[in-house]
């Protein structure tokens, strides 16, 4: 008989203990501080790459949160030149998407050889807006007007190169 009720007696306090959890849980929940914060800026899929084709450049990103249905509904792309705060080359505007990959790099030409950077602004479904830190991308250099050294196809000149 004695050994029912201590078996009662758990069964009842394990009941009492996984039923209290739940709410104990959810009022903490509040007391960590919202985070969210645009990460992971990438050009042409890479973490600051370098000789990137000013064709076919796209960005993405991504949106941490630890709040839960925070998302993304609209972006702002800032492109500079030489400098985080240097002269602006492409600001896309605010755009009304939830896209952040992918996005095409639609201005003018890039100039060769230059380092440029960028960050995006995100505006939240709540209306909040966040900016990331500056990213930066250099563009490659032009292969039109270059000199190949090539061996020369005259035998009896030995081992000569022409330029």
């Amino acid at each position: 008989m004695k050994r029912k009720r201590l078996i009662a007696l758990l069964m009842a306090g394990t009941l009492s203990a996984s039923l209290a959890a739940p709410v104990y849980a959810s009022e903490n929940v509040g007391s960590a501080a919202a985070s969210t914060e645009i990460v992971q800026l990438r050009a042409n899929y890479q973490v600051n790459p370098l000789g990137v084709a000013s064709e076919n450049l796209r960005f993405s990103w991504n949106m941490a949160s630890n709040v839960i249905g925070k998302m993304q509904k609209s972006y702002r792309i800032v492109v500079t030149k030489g400098a985080a705060d240097g002269e602006t080359v492409w600001d896309t505007g605010v755009v009304e998407n939830e896209l952040s990959t992918g996005i095409q790099y639609e201005s003018g030409e890039l100039e060769y050889e230059t380092r440029y950077y960028w960050n995006v602004t995100v505006i939240d479904n709540d209306g909040n807006e966040y900016k990331s830190e500056p990213a930066y991308f250099e563009t490659g250099t032009s292969w039109d007007d270059v000199s190949w050294i090539v061996p020369s196809d005259d035998p009896a000149a030995g081992n000569t190169y022409a330029i």
